[in-house]
């Protein structure tokens, strides 16, 4: 965000009667500050006004008593807010951790106002404003996440077509792959984390959506916002599920709205892309939350998990898994589950199937129902050893939280590690009834005690038989896995050479073949690079000699060059407001694309403009700015007026004519008469 050398606070406030209840139309006070001055006031602004002096002026905060004041409609405030974000600090200077307080008691309290002031008018309430932010008072309102959305998409939509429009689109979809690998190598330029979501098409991309990592200003310079012919790039940042307020005094502290998390123990599937699915289960199996989002960055599905709790185990269907899973794993240092090779369609479909009818639950969509056959069968690995805990739990009569352990089970553990693990974290008791001694009797208390004693002794003596029995077996494995080993090295031994060797060679195939289609990707880059520096070079050379001439967009000259005849203008689209326009400007000739040319030509060869397509003239476009060579473009507008002149004889021809047949008719008719 760009900052004035003049630090600026705008305070505003809306004034009652000049607003539309649900409408945009509404107007406010405005008093600017700076320096503890009044710099300017201005009694009554228009919202649409206020976001454009915002966006010019970039002041330091925005001081409001009431955010609401923007707009009463909450999607439509956020929107609002997440504008006026890119451009300033938007501030509820009523707005307390403890809750909202009057303007004029917080007024009074630091001496703004005397006692005996009841009520301000709209500017004085906007100064007031100013100020209370000005003296750190007040919340700041967020509704961004620190995260930004990068949409690359066709710069235009085609409908059904023939042969000319598919090839047409294949270029577009090529443009759109083009495009998104740049923003791809330049985020990684500048080290900034994304994700990315593509949907293929043939040749190339529909689409591409990045979830960036980093708030809208730190891409100031590494990705451009883009809307040309052929490629739009969109940005803008992600907003959060709620509106947020952070007091201005500590601004880095924690914010209202968080909350601490629970410690239960869930489950997560997940089946990221553009539309990611999200099951959330508790160890036992039952189901928290079940959903389908689009484009859910990581930050946002982190703070959904951990309204559940802290997730122990990650789950996807496919293998290899996504990187996408692997870094939420990694952040909540959980469990990442994918199955030996990525589960069928039948195969999910049937594990969800048969956990909707054991739950009663609705599946809406496949993403919800990838995600939910992958946290079942990451559950289902584990019965066995769930079972086993629960018959060892059962067999020694413990008290133990049966959810812990089988965490800890999820966590990697064996049944034994565990149990202790789960025995260790909590006060373990029992299950015995024990009567409670008789106060007037010592001897009965002393012989309950040995006869505890006794049980106690005959227990340790039969575990000490279990574990000589256990060592025995374990000396038994270690014997049969020594011979094994034996074997192992002695058929090792024989073979290894000639094994060694063919893996060597299918290593050393694969490797070539690897590198073979990197340098074929590699050649076809260069190729495209050196296209575009011959076109550079070919464009320098027309410019030097005086034979380049640079194509206005018809949006580049609004506001100037309104009367010049010399301009060649670019028009993308039929617009009865554009044509009138060009009209009055009379330009000395118009390009436009193939499909609109012919109907663009009909309107314009009334008043002599001619209308030229992109291809008849060898357009040369670099970074969405378009060139011609001016002798090629000269001898076309000279070929077509020629046509224009001979079509306006013609015309007159006809219309000459068509004067002449009546002038016959009347004095044919008055001869009659």
């Amino acid at each position: 965000m760009g900052a004035d050398p003049l630090q600026k606070i705008f305070g505003i406030d809306i004034i009652p009667t000049q607003r539309s209840e649900g409408g945009m139309k509404r107007y406010f006070a405005l008093v600017i500050l700076s320096d503890n001055n009044v710099l300017k006031t201005i009694d009554k602004i228009s919202l649409m006004g206020l976001l454009r002096l915002v966006k010019k002026e970039k002041p330091q905060m925005l001081a409001i008593d009431n955010i609401f004041e923007l707009h009463e409609d909450k999607a439509k405030l956020v929107r609002i807010l997440s504008y006026l974000s890119l451009y300033t600090r938007v501030v509820q200077v009523t707005r307390k951790p403890e809750g909202d307080e009057p303007l004029l008691h917080i007024a009074k309290k630091i001496g703004l106002l005397q006692e005996n002031v009841s009520k301000l008018n709209p500017i004085q309430t906007a100064e007031i404003a100013a100020r209370l932010a000005e003296r750190g008072v007040g919340s700041f309102v967020s509704v961004n996440e620190n995260e930004t959305k990068i949409v690359v998409s066709p710069g235009r939509v085609f409908g059904a077509g023939g042969s000319s429009s598919r090839r047409y689109q294949r270029y577009l979809s090529q443009m759109v792959l083009r495009t998104t690998r740049k923003i791809e190598e330049s985020l990684k330029a500048a080290g900034i984390e994304y994700d990315l979501y593509v949907r293929k098409t043939e040749g190339g991309l529909k689409n591409g959506v990045f979830i960036v990592y980093a708030p809208r200003d730190k891409l100031r310079g590494v990705v451009k916002q883009r809307r040309g012919h052929d490629v739009k790039v969109s940005i803008r940042p992600l907003l959060k599920g709620e509106i947020e307020f952070i007091p201005l005094k500590s601004s880095y502290g924690a914010h209202e709205r968080l909350t601490k998390p629970p410690l239960n123990h869930i489950i997560v599937g997940l089946d990221p892309g553009i539309s990611t699915g999200v099951a959330v289960l508790t160890v036992k199996g039952q189901l928290l939350s079940l959903m389908t989002s689009r484009n859910l960055g990581r930050n946002t599905l982190i703070k959904f998990l951990m309204q559940y709790g802290k997730p122990i185990l990650i789950a996807t269907d496919v293998n290899p898994p996504p990187t996408y899973t692997k870094k939420i794993a990694a952040y909540f240092n959980a469990t990442l589950f994918y199955p030996p090779h990525s589960l069928s369609i039948e195969e999910k479909r049937r594990l969800v199937q048969d956990y909707s009818e054991k739950y009663k639950i609705k599946v809406a969509d496949s993403h919800q129902r990838d995600a939910l056959a992958a946290a079942i069968k990451a559950l289902s690995s584990f019965e066995d050893k769930f079972m086993r805990l629960e018959k060892e739990v059962s067999r020694r009569g413990l008290n133990v939280n049966l959810a812990d352990a089988r965490a800890f089970i999820l966590k990697g553990k064996t049944v034994k590690e565990a149990l202790d693990m789960a025995l260790s974290s909590e006060k373990t008791v029992l299950h015995r009834k024990v009567e409670p001694p008789k106060a007037d009797t010592g001897r009965q208390v002393r012989e309950e005690l040995e006869e505890e004693l006794r049980k106690k002794i005959k227990e340790i003596q039969t575990l000490r038989v279990k574990i000589e029995e256990l060592e025995k077996r374990l000396e038994e494995k270690e014997r049969e896995i020594k011979d094994v080993k034996n074997r192992y090295e002695e058929l090792l031994g024989k073979r290894a050479s000639d094994y060694i060797r063919e893996r060597f060679f299918r290593h050393l195939v694969v490797k070539i073949d690897k590198m073979r289609k990197e340098n074929t990707k590699l050649q076809s880059m260069l190729n495209k690079e050196r296209e575009k520096v011959d076109t550079l070079k070919n464009l320098l050379e027309d410019a030097v000699k005086g034979n380049l001439e640079y194509i206005f967009k018809f949006d580049e000259i609004e506001g100037k060059n309104k009367t010049s005849r010399t301009l060649t203008i670019f028009v993308e689209k039929i617009d009865e407001s554009i044509i009138d326009e060009i009209i009055n400007i009379h330009p000395k000739a118009v390009l436009a694309p193939p499909g609109i040319v012919e109907p663009l030509s009909r309107k314009l060869e009334l008043y002599n403009i001619p209308t030229i397509s992109l291809e008849e003239a060898k357009v040369s476009e670099v970074d969405g700015k378009y060139y011609v060579r001016r002798n090629v473009l000269e001898s076309i507008i000279k070929e077509k007026r020629s046509e224009l002149k001979k079509k306006y004889i013609l015309r007159s021809q006809r219309e000459l004519e068509k004067i002449l047949e009546e002038y016959r008719e009347r004095r044919k008719l008055k001869r009659f008469i």
